[in-house]
């Protein structure tokens, strides 16, 4: 694609501050998010220590088999209606949509047919565990809402609306599974009852989005009325539908991993536990890459780099502001926060600060990729997964074995860091330029200090890993970090 002509200062700077609110906006509601989900943690170690280390075992591989099936039912045509609404006209930003949700609706249907009536037992034996059969068969009726969800969710985040993804998937979702799977459990189902809430979960959070969704849109109608979605659509999703699969493998091979090797659906537990931990703070940067992406995508049709590193230095920055003082956290209360799961789940506080370490430093680069993939090229998004994906079965195989939940973080942090460094090697090739700003470093400066206050409660207590000293430490770091980063976040950018 060639570049389109320059703008004019003054259009340029409107574009780049608009950017700027729609990042913000989804900043601030992801925030309000995370305020709403602090129920979610309480409620999952609720559900942990009722169901136990084996149930929730055998539910988080069977969830894992279950959201590979889903990924194929999608065909990356979330991932493309992400990147194809914000370069459509306002009045015609549903052009195809209609289409792509026929097309995924159905497979979806006939994927749970398959599931729920004779396909259980098999995908069971496949991901080495056969106590997932009843669950999958149960599991298999969220299908159609699981895919229906992510389509709903991405279609909103085209129009840079985080509100649908952050409400109804990261909010309602999590919660309303954990709150039913409580709600189940004196009933004796063992892991079935957590398979019933998750379930019942998807249904409940495909009406929230749904209805945000629909808000959104209001009076807007899809201008394409055929079955076949419009050919750009196919071109970019195509690809993005291999390296969609590559990921589900790649999100859960660590799991399978695991499970092949401990034979201990507990030990499964446990590294589910710790995934979930971990998450925390990933999903603080996966959070940005669907209102990046939007914007990006519409930057991309004119090439303008100057607009392209105000985003993406301005995104980059706040992921690294917002993980670091959890990572602070973890290192300071992991050995008190996994048992909390219950009496089951120990071993697991190194492997959590592993990953979390990766996923802090991975977010300086990783983001990168969201741009490569805003730019069009979703065969180098393909590509990337696909080699992640490899190396990072091959570190697996060589690490779990030997250091078992450890190793298993390592193969996961050391391939997602090839990868993200791929990434970075792209969009400099792509878009001839890293486009990091001053903005990127401030929060690592600002964490700096921090730590420095952090370190100096450390050399004054007495016992400085008593639970008071490190209550203490923590909250030495906060002031300090906190009022840093408010500074950042109030600064008004050129």
């Amino acid at each position: 694609m060639s570049a389109a002509p320059p703008q004019p200062a003054d259009e340029r700077q409107q574009a780049i501050d608009q950017d700027l609110k729609d990042l913000k906006r989804g900043l601030a509601v992801n925030y309000a998010g995370y305020v709403i989900k602090l129920a979610h943690p309480a409620l999952l170690i609720l559900v942990t220590r009722s169901y136990g280390a084996d149930n929730w075992g055998v539910y988080v591989a069977a969830q894992s088999a279950l959201m590979i099936i889903a990924r194929i039912c999608i065909m990356g045509l979330d991932k493309a209606l992400l990147w194809w609404i914000p370069q459509q006209p306002d009045h015609a930003r549903l052009t195809g949509v209609r289409s792509c949700l026929t097309w995924t609706t159905g497979l979806a249907a006939l994927a749970t047919a398959g599931l729920a009536l004779f396909a259980a037992p098999w995908v069971a034996a496949i991901v080495d565990a056969p106590e997932t059969t009843i669950p999958l068969r149960i599991m298999a009726f969220a299908l159609i809402p699981m895919v229906l969800l992510e389509m709903t969710v991405n279609i909103g985040m085209g129009a840079r609306r985080m509100e649908p993804n952050v409400v109804a998937r990261e909010t309602v979702l999590p919660i309303s599974m954990v709150a039913g799977a409580l709600a189940l459990f004196p009933l004796g189902w063992g892991a079935n009852g957590i398979a019933v809430a998750f379930s019942l979960s998807y249904a409940v959070a495909l009406v929230v989005a749904v209805i945000m969704v629909r808000k959104i849109f209001r009076g807007e109608a899809d201008a394409h009325e055929g079955l076949r979605p419009p050919q750009r659509i196919i071109t970019y999703a195509t690809p993005m539908w291999g390296a969609e699969m590559a990921n589900s493998f790649l999100l859960r091979v660590d799991v399978a991993m695991v499970t092949y090797f401990s034979g201990d659906m507990a030990v499964v537990g446990v590294y589910g536990v710790v995934v979930q931990i971990a998450n925390t703070i990933r999903n603080i940067r996966r959070s940005f890459d669907p209102i990046l992406l939007a914007i990006t995508s519409k930057v991309g049709t004119t090439r303008d780099n100057a607009r392209l590193a105000a985003g993406y230095s301005y995104a980059t920055a706040m992921v690294i502001a917002t993980q670091l003082p959890i990572l602070v956290f973890l290192l300071l209360f992991a050995e008190w926060l996994i048992p909390l799961f219950g009496k089951d789940f120990t071993g697991g506080e190194v492997a959590v600060v592993i990953l979390c370490g990766f996923w802090v430093v991975n977010s300086a680069t990783s983001l990168a990729g969201v741009v490569v993939a805003a730019y069009g090229h979703s065969v180098a998004t393909l590509l990337n997964t696909l080699g992640t994906a490899l190396a990072q079965l091959i570190l697996l195989w060589q690490l779990v074995p030997a250091y078992g939940l450890e190793g298993a973080a390592v193969a996961v942090g050391l391939a997602y860091t090839l990868q993200s460094t791929a990434q970075l090697l792209e969009m400099r090739h792509f878009t001839g330029g890293f486009h990091y700003r001053a903005d990127v470093i401030r929060p690592v400066i600002m964490a700096l200090i921090a730590g420095a206050a952090l370190w100096a409660v450390y050399a004054l207590v007495p016992d400085p890993g008593a639970l008071w000293a490190r209550i203490g430490m923590m909250a030495a770091f906060a002031i300090i970090y906190g009022a840093g980063v408010f500074g950042l976040a109030a600064r008004k950018r050129p």
